[in-house]
């Protein structure tokens, strides 16, 4: 009998996801387009975001023994079904060498600034690799275990701000009325809610427990809430201004916090919470492809897999080393660009799937 996965694994692969692109991306956005009001942004995107929140939670229970690529081939047939499969493979196969590309620009900018991009880029594919040769369960204890840590800086980190925060730097409330935090609620829904899509590689029956549903979006909402709260951080301890100068201004956030006057550089050690969420994301986005490729190719044996396991991660750093001229380029495309391809696959596609789902449940009863 196939070992089950625990709700408390998929809960930590929840947080993660929802996480990982705040730090550099998420933030930008929130900052942008709502400046000293960013955090309604993710209020108004949170209640927005249930919409296409309880839409993935549907596609997932449509055919809960298959995943995803098994599901769109059972609905649309054999050709319709692999096209929408590849295209979402090509898509997962990008979000995740984005979110390389900010995971290592963060590490070069903040820790390594000395250090060949190609270098750092190695030294966290190899990682990536062993853990992607060891399976799902491997993943999903791995991501376990990094919550605990993450969730442990987390605290202290917020805690350790009380000190420095001030209300006043919050004011004035709706300086510019509601439309941008608004227009940075859009921006939200993508970066910290559609992303839940690529768990739909995994069968619902795969979970324990029957009811997830609840719990799933119970999780969700106190992931956000702790997004929330380090963005009212950023704000009420850097102020607005300051804020819009730092590429990572919630790393320069945590240069305030001092630990009986004697620890240095306590940012460092506190903004691993951030790296943990990036690698795990990027980690399951490797995942993804490669279940997705093994349902495309299905006659291959452990050697094509083992293969298969190199080259994706090895993919992803020559990619992203070539993606972008400049860290500027790579702002302008993750404000502007990037939120508008995860609207079309990890909406429009889910659409697309309970559209073709309805209309074939409906023929049924006629």
């Amino acid at each position: 009998m196939k070992h089950r996965l625990q709700f408390i694994e998929i809960a930590t692969l929840i947080y993660f996801i929802v996480r990982a692109s705040y730090i550099g991306i998420g933030i930008d956005n929130y900052l942008y387009y709502g400046k000293v009001d960013g955090y309604i942004s993710i209020i108004i995107g949170s209640i927005i975001g249930i919409i296409p929140l309880l839409l993935i939670l549907k596609i997932s229970n449509i055919n809960r023994d298959k995943n995803i690529n098994q599901m769109l081939e059972s609905l649309m047939g054999k050709t319709f079904g692999k096209i929408l499969s590849i295209l979402l493979l090509g898509f997962t196969f990008f979000y995740g060498t984005i979110m390389f590309y900010d995971l290592i620009n963060f590490i070069a900018s903040e820790y390594l600034y000395k250090t060949p991009y190609i270098l750092i880029g190695i030294m966290i594919i190899i990682p990536i690799i062993y853990i992607l040769t060891k399976g799902l369960k491997t993943i999903c204890r791995t991501s376990l275990i990094l919550f605990m840590m993450s969730l442990i800086l987390y605290l202290f980190s917020m805690i350790g701000l009380i000190p420095n925060f001030s209300f006043n730097k919050m004011l004035p409330f709706l300086e510019n009325g509601l439309k941008y935090p608004l227009i940075g609620s859009i921006y939200h829904i993508a970066y910290a809610i559609l992303p839940l899509f690529i768990l739909t590689i995994i069968p619902r029956n795969d979970f324990e427990g029957k009811k997830n549903d609840k719990r799933i979006i119970t999780v969700h909402a106190i992931t956000t809430l702790l997004i929330f709260i380090s963005l009212c951080n950023v704000i009420g301890v850097l102020g607005i201004d300051l804020a819009l100068l730092y590429q990572y201004p919630d790393y320069h956030m945590l240069r305030r916090i001092q630990v009986g006057g004697f620890i240095q550089r306590t940012e460092s050690i506190l903004a691993i919470q951030w790296l943990l969420s990036l690698f795990m994301l990027i980690v399951f986005c490797m995942y993804y492809c490669l279940k997705s490729t093994s349902f495309l190719l299905p006659k291959r044996n452990s050697k094509y897999d083992r293969i298969l396991q190199i080259i994706f991660p090895v993919g992803m750093l020559i990619l992203s080393r070539n993606l972008f001229q400049n860290n500027t380029a790579f702002v302008s495309f993750t404000i502007h660009t990037f939120p508008i391809y995860i609207y079309i696959f990890f909406l429009g596609i889910p659409i697309i799937i309970l559209i073709v789902y309805l209309i074939k449940k409906y023929q049924k009863k006629m």
